[in-house]
């Protein structure tokens, strides 16, 4: 039986996933939260963040048995599951009021602005 090695090249999409997700962070951040879900979002991205790290190292080795393709499969199906379930986590902010999403600072701010604008 011959021995066959596959290369497997997912670096480009890989380096947009991390990007979306700093993006995501960097969203999530500038947000006021209640402190159980958004220490649910970050625990989340963490995950997903190593979950990466985890699929970018497997799938940049050659890939010499069905083993290694599985390997590569159930990263990638917790990547998704981890999106999955930040989806699910944020479905919940669309029924919120948007000024209760914003810090103190942010919405103050804003009052500023209307009431110059007003003037």
């Amino acid at each position: 039986m011959a021995n066959i090695n596959i290369r497997f090249d997912a670096s480009m999409n890989v380096s947009q996933v991390k990007s979306s997700v700093k993006e995501l962070q960097n969203a999530f951040n500038g947000l006021k939260l209640p402190q159980g879900l958004s220490n649910d979002i970050n625990e989340t991205i963490s995950k997903l963040n190593k979950e990466i790290t985890n699929f970018e190292a497997k799938s940049s080795k050659n890939l010499t048995s069905m083993k290694d393709v599985n390997d590569i499969t159930k990263s990638y199906d917790k990547i998704l599951g981890y999106f999955e379930r930040l989806r699910a986590l944020t479905k919940n902010l669309k029924s919120k009021n948007a000024t209760d999403l914003f810090p103190d600072s942010a919405l103050n701010n804003i009052k500023k602005a209307n009431a110059a604008l007003k003037e």
